[in-house]
């Protein structure tokens, strides 16, 4: 029992790595998206008659016996947006966090009193679980005005987020479960969305090509995966590595969804963002956009938004129901130009799969306190022959011209130890055929080593870059089979060919490799 207490803490506070900057972009991006996108707005619900009033028993909406006057839901949206313009810039953020939750799971309330319940739910709760995470110590006006050191940022709140995201895929998979894992090849549940969609008007983006598809087992095989993604999203919370891998398939499910039955998912983008590797992002982010976004936190920034934001609030009763409470938002709304939520969706959607591939291609590197000390250039360790034989390191010497790397063999005093580090912390991986040493002291292994070291080459192989857009887990698997079949794809040297000059300082002979 104390063991099971044991590891349940060591989960809560320490599943999801945080660092005071991601979180301050999180914030940033989670109201950033909101004042573009469009505010949340309730007013349009006052304008339906009573008999419309249908809500659940559970809703707060149930004590009604009608919509809200039209004073008291334009008061709320009020509220709500002052809260998203306070929370970007980070003013009392906790405070303001918590009041935006309960405001606008107010308004929903009414919203979701038409009889139909929106899985947008587990966002609203995303400011007050975040208010406690500590996002707005950083980046913020909260920041300006604080005197001493930054409180630490606290890891339980991204693991409730991460429990209560698990919980909402698994009651989405459930009734799909019961209804549409049936057995019958004549029944699909994922085709019967398509058509509904169809008939109601969704017929953009790769819905005409779904329509003409009639197979039955392709249907069969989409309705077995949308279950068995949803019922094992919850499943991932095991490992970290596995819930950004499962977050990640998210995002291409939720992008699929799009274009197949045009039904988006672009709320839930934002949310993901917080489940990123800020821990290696963070500090690059700092000193890339660390001073634009301190401006971001300023009393001029609050100001300004004010300004331009609260005007909007004149123009709700000339909106539809389904605009888009922003400014590009209401210009189309009333011109009627195009339909600007559906727009930005698509936009949205793509984007957010382009960061995703780029967030999950990252390099993950191994620090060890093993390493006495860290190398003045980054070292590429070979297995087994380490010099021109290896057809790998006559490549590397002859394209490294400006002789950045340097070279040693695992089987060195230096690659051992290298060698036992990475098989601690990538337990199965086999032998492994190239690990690079860092000069930050980080150890880089299989496809993140290689990109990395074609990255010191220059030239066209800077297009090489391309590749971090991959998913690693997608590239260690291209990075198995090659180093597995090296042999045979590219065959063993019967000579060698002799280093010349400027190419034998490159290599490191054991002695001087024995400790780095």
């Amino acid at each position: 029992m104390k063991r099971a207490a044991a590891r349940l803490d060591s989960w809560i506070h320490g599943f999801v790595p945080v660092t005071p900057e991601g979180l301050a972009i999180c914030r940033i991006v989670f109201a950033s998206f909101y004042l573009l996108y469009g505010l949340p707005w309730f007013a349009w619900t006052a304008r339906n008659p009573a008999g419309f009033l249908n809500p659940s028993p559970l809703n707060i909406a149930a004590v009604l016996s009608d919509f809200p006057s039209v004073a008291a839901m334009k008061t709320l949206d009020v509220l709500v947006g002052i809260c998203f313009i306070c929370l970007l810039v980070g003013f009392r953020t906790r405070l303001v966090s918590i009041i935006l939750t309960m405001a606008w799971m107010l308004g929903d309330s009414v919203r979701f009193s038409f009889g139909k319940i929106d899985c947008e739910m587990i966002v609203v709760a995303v400011p007050a679980i975040m208010a406690f995470a500590g996002w707005g110590d950083f980046y913020s006006i909260d920041a300006r005005r604080r005197t001493g050191e930054a409180p630490a940022p606290r890891t339980w709140p991204v693991s409730l987020l991460a429990l209560l995201i698990g919980f909402g895929f698994l009651s989405a998979g459930v009734p799909k479960l019961m209804t549409w894992i049936d057995f019958d090849p004549s029944t699909q549940g994922a085709r019967s969305w398509l058509m509904f969609g169809w008939s109601d008007g969704r017929q953009a983006l790769l819905a005409p090509l779904f329509v003409r598809i009639n197979s039955p087992w392709f249907w069969e095989i989409a309705d077995y995966m949308a279950v068995i993604f949803e019922m094992t999203f919850i499943f991932s919370l095991v490992s970290l590595r596995a819930f950004r891998s499962f977050v990640f398939v998210a995002i291409v499910f939720h992008v699929t969804n799009l274009l197949m039955l045009n039904i988006g998912f672009e709320t839930f983008l934002p949310m993901y963002l917080i489940f990123a590797p800020w821990e290696r992002v963070a500090p690059h982010a700092a000193r890339a956009v660390g001073r634009s976004l301190n401006r971001i936190g300023s009393a001029q920034m609050l100001g300004a938004l004010l300004v331009l934001f609260l005007p909007l609030y004149a123009l709700e009763d000339r909106l539809t129901a389904d605009a888009a409470l922003s400014h590009i938002g209401v210009v189309a709304n009333l011109t009627g130009r195009f339909d600007f939520p559906w727009t930005f969706s698509v936009i949205v959607h793509g984007v957010a799969l382009v960061v995703a591939c780029a967030f999950a291609g990252l390099p993950t590197g191994i620090r060890s306190s093993k390493v006495d000390r860290v190398p003045s250039a980054p070292i590429v360790f070979f297995d087994g022959v380490w010099n021109l034989c290896n057809s790998y390191v006559d490549f590397l010497v002859r394209h490294d011209r400006r002789r950045v790397l340097r070279l040693a063999s695992l089987q060195s005093p230096a690659g051992r130890e290298i060698d036992e580090i990475t098989r601690r912390a990538v337990p199965g991986d086999g032998v492994q055929t190239i690990v690079l040493l860092n000069v930050d002291g980080q150890i880089y292994t299989r496809s993140d080593a290689v990109l990395m070291m074609v990255g010191h080459f220059g030239g066209p192989y800077r297009l090489a870059g391309a590749l971090w857009l991959v998913p690693r887990i997608a590239r260690d698997v291209v990075y198995r089979l090659i180093s597995r079949y090296r042999y045979a794809l590219f065959g063993q040297r019967v000579t060698c060919r002799m280093p010349v000059a400027d190419e034998q300082s490159v290599f490191l002979d054991a002695a001087n490799t024995s400790g780095i």
